[in-house]
């Protein structure tokens, strides 16, 4: 005859002590003489879960004992870092090093070596240009065989040309001397021969005005007022006469102009 197990409902064999579906153990007294427990009828997970977490809690225990275990015999020295390497020194700079290469990275590699790299040559700026000037050759100065004085002697008041003045011409070394003298309009004209390294001295006469005239080198004289040319005249009606020097210089004519003072203005 077959019994049911109170807990899964599965049938087993009348003589059975535990439930071969689940952990019911049946009791020693005959079943047939105890009430049957009300069960609820249905498969129950809680053996299941029971069963998971007590599997859980064996595994948890089993990890933290491990994990102590590794702790405690882990050597003094795998727990201490070791000490960072000191810093090698760098290499003293060789004398006269070249100059750093020029190196292409990400180069394709192949079975055959790599080409060298090209050699760092210092570009050679060429020597500066020196441009040579010539001077051009010197003319040859034709030697001047005489010398041409001209000009006009002109009446420092009236600014008027003054006729057949005696105009004398002479050397002091050589005491050569040429007399000319000027024209209706006041002109005067000499041709003389030349002098080394020297001029012509050279006086004014003329009646009714002083010996000394005003220097040649003056300039504006026409641009004075009436004025200042009174106040020269004076100035040269006292003085004592300087004669000028007069040296041309090549064949061209020499054009000095004179102004004399009347002896009015004393």
């Amino acid at each position: 005859m077959a019994k049911r197990c109170p807990s899964c409902r599965t049938e087993v064999a009348d003589d059975a002590r535990v439930c071969p579906n689940c952990p019911w153990i049946f009791p020693e007294e005959e079943a047939e003489n105890l009430p049957a427990p009300a069960v609820a009828t249905g498969w129950s997970p809680l053996p299941l879960v029971l069963t998971a977490l007590v599997a859980a809690a064996v595994g948890l225990g089993w990890f933290f004992v491990v994990r102590v275990y590794r702790e405690e015999t882990v050597p003094e020295s795998a727990a201490k870092p070791a000490p960072a390497p000191a810093p090698a020194p760098a290499p003293a700079p060789a004398p006269d090093a070249a100059p750093p290469r020029t190196t292409v990275s990400g180069a394709i590699k192949t079975g055959k070596e790599p080409a060298p790299a090209p050699k760092y040559e210092e570009p050679v700026e060429p020597p500066p240009a020196v441009t040579v000037i010539k001077e051009p050759p010197a003319k040859k100065v034709k030697p001047v065989k005489e010398w041409k004085l001209r000009g006009f002697v002109y009446d420092l008041m009236t600014l008027q040309p003054v006729p057949r003045c005696q105009v004398k011409l002479y050397d002091m070394d050589t005491n050569a001397n040429f007399e000319t003298s000027t024209d209706a309009s006041g002109r005067y004209r000499a041709i003389l021969p030349p002098l080394p390294g020297r001029g012509y001295l050279i006086d004014i006469s003329k009646s009714g005005y002083a010996s000394s005239y005003l220097d040649p080198g003056t300039e504006g004289v026409r641009e004075k007022s009436a004025d200042d040319r009174q106040r020269l005249c004076k100035e040269l009606a006292s003085a004592v006469a300087q004669p000028s020097s007069l040296q041309p210089h090549g064949a061209d004519p020499l054009m000095t102009d004179f102004y004399i003072a009347p002896e009015s203005c004393r």
